[in-house]
């Protein structure tokens, strides 16, 4: 059966994730380097993520697990998928 459910637990989560979203909107206001405001919001990307990790019981090791996962499943479908794209236009100059 469901255990109680941890309101303070879930509170936590909430406030944090708001606290993110209104600093980042405090960022794009402010009249920072474009590159600073792109390091901020990948910043608070990855601590959302972390976070909603945390909430859903899975811990930080598993982001590695989900890289290597990538790099042997995915990355090698996005690079056929360019490599074919450089072949056709070779193939569209010839």
């Amino acid at each position: 059966m469901l255990d109680e459910i941890n309101w303070e637990n879930i509170i936590i989560h909430f406030v944090f994730l708001w606290l993110i979203a209104l600093f980042i909107a405090y960022i794009k206001k402010t009249y920072l380097a474009v590159k600073i405001k792109y390091y901020f919001t990948i910043a608070a990307i990855v601590l959302v993520f972390l976070n909603v990790l945390h909430f859903i019981g899975y811990e930080f090791y598993i982001i590695f697990s989900l890289i290597e996962w990538a790099t042997k499943f995915i990355l090698p479908w996005v690079a056929l998928y360019w490599v074919v794209r450089l072949i056709k236009v070779f193939e569209a100059k010839s």
